[in-house]
């Protein structure tokens, strides 16, 4: 056989190996950590960070510290020190901590993986969740003291009664059922024992049994156990559950009655318990108000409660039997089909609904609706939660209407508005056109032009879809420094940065040069004249931080915790810089007022995401 030939079997099986490995490791029920001589974890499968709550990524790096319950920590630590130094582990049993906090049982198998050479490499654990086989042996001890408990404390009473209902034998546990031992009872006759009402129960068996007998024969009838009540020997009454069988001679005939008698007090009180359970159950549905109701897969009304009968003006008995396809507008009609459909798969599902009422009123209703089964467990229909949010959607049907209007008027605004300030550009234009170059006029209407401009920029930002694209933050500072400078005379605004100009890519969102013109504006507004401002940019981890200082005389100590607040007024107080923080936080950032060391000058440092695009 040529050489790559055998080479690429090699290789082939060595791939189907590395294939049967990677799925043994990732789609066994165990899970499976491997961790350096240190206790550090540097590989595990699905179910092992599965099985503590982390994605598997959030477990590399952890230790074995990281997971062990600080109770069983020196055990850990000293069963790694043997392992270290070549001792071999039995199965054990740990504690660990999920994710949650919440304790998991396992039972670790470990080992000591080493090379050819025998020098260890790294530790394998294999761990397997005790939790459910916790859970069972829990639950077996308890179902096993409970069995306990009532082979000791509750004993079926056997006993033989004569034809006559006298007693011939009586087991010693009747001594636990009714106060009497069984001397006290033997040749007493049963009746003594049963109360009045049952007397009439037993005898009417007695006599039925014994006719039975004689058409059909000891094979013919099975008697079903009678329940009856019987007196203590204090007084008290109980229920009691008697089986009976005819004892019979060496002919077939009966000659007495085999009776096993059971205490059925508790269970009795259950029944009791279960019948008001019922009636609170049905008096919670019925009276609910949420409408509930149960439709079968013809579309046919079985049960609603008073809620949901009154959203379709109707009595409950009066809406069974009638199909809720008569009260589904033609666009729904098709949903209730199709929703029928996902119950007849066993779906659960939450949909909307639009229903007319008996008197022509449209109603939304919300339907959460699961499989429902008869009481022979086939999927037979939908049981439903119905909730009634007309309100809400009519609100919802106003709110579109006014969000259209809104939209109609800003789009008027927009509009009106450029061409107001086509008209302001235009005249400053003019005016500086016409009028001498040294004129404070002309200054003036330079100034009212850029801020015009700037204005008209700003409305144009809302003409066209704001999408997100990469950035470069000193071009977006440098802007909106040269456009300040020209609205604003004798502001000075210096951009400054000891970073790659490459790396200060930033999200760029279409309000963000709002921001900064803003700011710049409220430093020209309340640092007085011939102010200067310094935008400083740098880079910390995946952030931007430019720190925005003028050289003005600060914000008062009194007004710092309010800066940020809508609608104030004063120095240091106002609309912009509210808006300049919701901008921020819009775009993943923040905006603050940074601790001034002196008197003089205020900083705001803003933080926006960089952008690796």
């Amino acid at each position: 056989m040529p050489a790559d030939t055998e080479l690429g079997q090699y290789e082939e099986k060595l791939r189907h190996c590395e294939q049967k490995y990677y799925s043994l490791f990732n789609e066994t029920n165990d899970g499976i950590f491997l961790m350096t001589l240190e206790g550090v974890h540097f590989e595990v499968n699905k179910r092992a960070a599965s099985m503590l709550g982390y994605t598997v990524e959030e477990l590399l790096g952890l230790s074995f510290r990281d997971i062990v319950h600080e109770d069983e920590m020196n055990d850990a630590e000293s069963r790694l020190e043997t392992m270290k130094s070549g001792g071999v582990l039995p199965l054990y049993e740990r504690t660990f901590k999920h994710k949650d906090g919440t304790l998991l049982p396992v039972e670790l198998n470990v080992a000591l993986i080493k090379d050819r050479d025998g020098t260890p490499l790294y530790i394998q654990s294999i761990v397997r969740d005790l939790s459910e086989r916790k859970k069972f042996e829990r639950e077996l001890r308890e179902s096993e003291e409970l069995y306990r408990l009532l082979a000791e404390n509750a004993k079926d009473v056997i006993a033989t009664v004569g034809l006559d209902l006298r007693l011939t034998y009586v087991s010693p546990s009747i001594e636990n059922l009714l106060g009497f031992n069984a001397d006290e009872l033997v040749s007493r006759s049963i009746m003594d024992l049963i109360k009045p009402e049952s007397i009439e129960v037993v005898t009417k068996a007695l006599e039925e049994a014994l006719e039975l007998e004689k058409t059909v024969g000891k094979d013919g009838y099975d008697a079903p156990p009678l329940e009856v009540e019987v007196f203590h020997k204090n007084g008290q009454i109980l229920w009691a559950e008697v089986s009976r069988v005819f004892l019979r001679d060496i002919e077939e005939r009966p000659t007495g009655i085999l009776v096993i008698v059971r205490n059925i007090m508790k269970r009795k009180l259950m029944e009791e318990a279960l019948q008001r359970s019922e009636r609170r159950y049905r008096e919670m549905i019925e009276l609910n108000p949420e409408g509930i109701g149960i439709v079968d897969f013809d579309e046919k009304i079985l049960f609603s409660n008073q809620a949901f009968a009154e959203m379709l003006g109707y009595e409950p008995q009066e809406l069974q039997g009638m199909s809720i396809l008569d009260f589904a507008t033609p666009e729904s009609v098709e949903r209730v089909k199709a929703q029928t459909e996902n119950r007849r798969n066993g779906l659960s599902t939450t949909y909307q609904l639009e229903l007319i009422t008996r008197t022509g009123y449209h109603r939304f209703i919300r339907v959460s609706g699961v499989p429902w089964r008869d009481d022979d467990g086939r999927l037979s229909g939908t049981i439903s939660v119905i909730i009634d949010i007309t309100e809400r959607v009519r609100a919802e049907i106003a709110l579109s209407a006014t969000n259209r209007d809104l939209e109609l008027y800003t789009s008027l605004l927009r509009h009106d508005l450029r061409n107001d300030l086509q008209i302001v550009l235009a005249q400053a234009e003019a005016a500086s056109i016409l009028l001498p170059q040294e004129s404070d006029v002309v200054r003036v209407c330079e100034v009212t032009r850029h801020a015009a401009e700037r204005m008209r920029q700003l409305i144009n930002t809302f003409e066209s879809p704001e999408g997100m694209f990469a950035d470069n933050v000193l071009d977006l500072l440098d802007s909106r420094a040269r456009s300040a400078e020209k609205a604003h005379h004798g502001l000075k605004v210096t951009v400054t940065t000891n970073e790659e100009r490459t790396k200060l890519k930033i999200a760029h969102g279409r309000l963000l040069p709002a921001l900064f013109d803003n700011l710049l504006r409220n430093s020209y507004q309340h640092a007085g004249p011939d102010v200067t401002v310094d935008m400083r940019v740098s880079i910390d981890n995946d952030k931007v931080f430019i720190d925005v200082t003028d050289s003005g005389p600060g914000i008062p100590v009194d007004g710092r915790s309010t800066i940020f607040q809508r609608n104030l007024t004063g120095i240091g107080k106002g609309q912009g810089l509210y808006l300049c923080r919701r901008i921020a936080e819009a775009y993943g950032g923040s905006i603050r007022l940074l601790d001034e060391s002196s008197s003089k000058g205020t900083t705001f440092r803003i933080i926006l995401p960089l952008s690796f695009r």
